[in-house]
């Protein structure tokens, strides 16, 4: 049997090492009509979040306990809901150690369809942040993925001054999150100072030139970023963590009442960008949520000020030196301007900006919990979408009951969604680098990836991709000589950890088959195959995009994969490599040199994971930098944990690991799980411990998982094992 599966190995890879990842990102669930924001010239609907004097969701309100007015004019509210999506916040999400050990326990299977209900970007403004800034964000972004983010949140967490951008998308994986925290850095090229504010006498100056420009560039990212979410299903959340920013205006003047007027001329640069993002976020549906990242702020004298520095008469002493006071003031007033500028934005767009906090994690918990919301609506009047005027068009909602606030959107454009649609057609970019670029999977093309690295004895690595097509979602035609015809086109991109993309490839191809294939590969789809080559370890996302040239459906799927350091020589391990068999196939293979009966069965193995219950998984996997004795001996030890919804349901013991084709860098090892019958269907995670007893005991353990589905039956791609088609 070990012989046999070492076959299969270099069937699958044809290379040494191999690496299995966690589920590719889901695919929301779409919402229904009543749960998304609309403005067409037929129906306005708002959503209005109510709260009491404690800042607690109000859900009990009735229609008649509200009033909508539109310039002024009252409507008749027409419809009327309340969308909940409480949780239970009480949930723990931290797991107990596990007897003492280091060993990191698997997150969650997959967020599955219909079990998304907060979708949040979490929007770090590196253009602004102050290097203190920055590490108090990173801390908290850590705090919440690790400890507050709960089954069923969808979250991406982006840059504004580079890196992944709108390309980022939307995940519940952790370990993904966690690679990215991991990247962010202080941005020394945006406003942000190594401090909140500059030193009085201070040697360096943080003065960037431009600095409209750095300001207009934030705007400009959040916008794309916005637009990326449009097209995410119901209400979305956008938190930006920021040290501010100012609109050139007087924190008390009341900026709402600028928004009627778009050609006010005495409307700065700033605010005129602010309020196009405002329009931008009403228009998709996202609420924008801000935070002040410096926290609570002390203005006054700091060890950091130079008070030698400027010039006292007299011997006076510098506190009462006009000069010095005068820079006292000056900071309170741009700390005053700055969130000034993040109160109007999560204003404007029915959010609410913190500030004076500084809990980062507490911060982004409080947004979360603010999903719950009242979807209101109402017929407008043909004067709100006046061709000639396409006015601003303000907004009031008023709540009767007392005690209770009421955040809602200021209002909106004369301009429908299906007219601003077609002005967004056709605006250069290929539908399918369109499709690459969404925060979430598109479906229209049922697709499932895999992705498995592998590391060479030169310690070169590549990513080798098993994509898994259901051809049914395909079009194809007819061609003389009893010919079926698809024509697609695949798109696919590498991004390393920091968001940038380090690879990609596009690609046509004509599918050319018999009718017995067609047939063939309707039942069982297909598999396409290709290879990355990688520069070196750490976090890597790989993306796919598939269309069909001849329907124009789409489909995507994306993986994330952490790759060790090479050069590290620490124990480590590869992915996981998995086989689905009968018992009686297992027990065939244990005295048997049995070659699989069907090529493909393996490689559809590793590209679905999708097991019979009652059947037995083999699995293997790579050891690297493996401890020996004298005596060239190693003393590894391996157990293995299933988890069904994020608990251990079956645990085995600690047992000597059998290594096979033994070098100086790789050993291999094999194993096998019995999954019985009445196990139930779903999802799983099959977590291998593998600890080297000769090594330090701080590098002596590794650990890697592998997801998998678990059905009644097995289905026909199962079955048959799936085609592998050359185009």
């Amino acid at each position: 049997m070990r012989s046999l599966f070492h076959s299969l190995l270099i069937l699958l890879f044809a290379a040494n090492l191999f690496s299995q990842t966690p589920e590719p990102t889901p695919t929301p669930t779409p919402a229904d009509d009543e749960d998304i924001v609309k403005i067409s010239t037929t129906l306005i609907q708002v959503d209005a979040t109510v709260t009491d004097k404690r800042g607690r969701i109000v859900s009990d309100l009735k229609a008649e306990d509200f009033e909508v007015f539109e310039n002024g004019e009252k409507q008749e509210i027409t419809n009327f809901s309340f969308i909940s999506v409480v949780k239970d916040l009480n949930q723990k999400t931290k797991k107990k150690t596990d007897r003492g050990r280091t060993v990191p326990v698997p997150y969650p299977a997959a967020v599955m369809t219909g079990q998304i209900r907060r979708t949040i970007a979490l929007v770090v403004d590196d253009l602004t942040l102050s290097s203190g800034s920055m590490a108090a964000v990173r801390k908290g972004l850590r705090k919440f993925v690790n400890e507050k983010m709960l089954p069923g949140d969808f979250v991406a967490i982006i840059k504004t001054g580079g890196g992944s951008g709108a390309l980022q998308q939307f995940t519940s994986d952790k370990d993904k999150l966690n690679s990215v925290i991991d990247q962010l850095r202080w941005n020394p090229g945006g406003l942000g100072g190594v401090g909140t504010f500059e030193p009085i006498g201070g040697l360096i100056e943080h003065n960037i030139p431009g600095r409209e420009d750095v300001i207009s560039k934030m705007f400009l990212s959040v916008k794309n970023i916005i637009r990326s979410m449009k097209s995410v299903p119901g209400r979305k959340s956008l938190m930006l963590l920021s040290d501010g920013f100012s609109l050139t205006v007087s924190p008390s003047l009341e900026l709402e009442t600028d928004l009627r007027n778009e050609d006010d001329s005495t409307t700065t640069r700033e605010l005129s960008i602010a309020k196009e993002l405002v329009k931008l976020a009403n228009r998709s549906s996202v609420v924008i949520y801000t935070m002040d990242a410096r926290g609570v702020q002390y203005t006054g004298i700091t060890a950091a000020d130079n008070t030698l520095a400027i010039p006292n008469r007299r011997g006076r002493p510098a506190a009462l030196n006009p000069r010095f006071r005068s820079t006292i003031r000056n900071r309170q007033a741009i700390l005053d301007r700055n969130r000034a500028g993040l109160k109007f934005v999560a204003e404007e767009t029915g959010g609410f900006s913190i500030q004076n906090n500084n809990d980062i994690s507490n911060g982004i918990e409080k947004v979360v919990q603010d999903q719950s919301y009242y979807l209101i609506a109402y017929e407008p009047g043909e004067e709100s979408f006046d061709p000639e005027t396409r006015r601003f068009n303000k907004l009031q909602i008023k709540v009767k009951r007392k005690g209770l606030k009421v955040r809602y959107r200021s209002g909106f454009f004369g301009i429908s969604e299906s007219d601003e649609n077609k002005t967004a057609l056709n605006n250069g970019e290929s539908e399918i680098v369109a499709a690459i670029k969404l925060p979430y999977a598109r479906n229209d093309i049922d697709l499932n990836l895999n992705a498995l690295f592998a590391i060479d004895s030169l310690a070169k690595i590549s990513v080798r991709s098993f994509l898994h097509i259901d051809a049914n979602d395909l079009k194809f035609v007819d061609e003389p000589g009893e010919k079926k015809v698809a024509n697609i086109e695949i798109l696919s991109v590498s991004f390393d950890a920091s968001g940038a993309i380090e690879d990609q490839f596009s690609k046509s191809h004509k599918i050319i088959v018999s009718p017995a294939k067609y047939q063939e590969i309707k039942r069982d789809g297909l598999i396409y195959f290709f290879v990355f080559p990688i520069e070196k370890g750490g976090g890597r996302e790989m993306r796919v995009a598939l269309r069909d040239q001849v329907s124009g459906k789409t489909g995507t799927a994306s993986r994330f994969i952490k790759i060790p350091m090479p050069n590290e020589k620490r124990l480590a391990l590869s992915g996981i490599v998995v086989e689905n068999l009968t018992l009686a196939e297992w027990k065939a293979r244990q005295s048997e040199n049995t070659q699989p009966a069907n090529e493909s069965t393996p490689l559809l193995d590793n590209a679905l994971r999708r097991f019979q219950s009652g059947s037995v998984l083999t699995y293997g996997f790579e050891a690297y930098h493996v401890k020996t004795d004298k005596e060239d001996k190693s003393q590894l030890f391996s157990r293995t944990k299933l988890f069904r919804n994020g608990e251990v349901i079956y645990e085995g013991k600690d047992a000597p690991v059998a290594l096979e084709n033994k070098s100086a860098e790789i050993s291999s090892a094999l194993g096998a799980l019995n999954l019985p019958a009445e196990f139930t269907p779903g999802s799983y995670v099959l977590q291998i411990i593998v600890t080297d007893k000769l090594a330090k005991r701080k590098y002596r353990t590794a650990t890697q998982f592998v997801q998998f589905e678990i059905v009644k039956q097995k289905s026909r791609l199962i079955k048959s094992g799936g085609s592998k088609v050359e185009f």
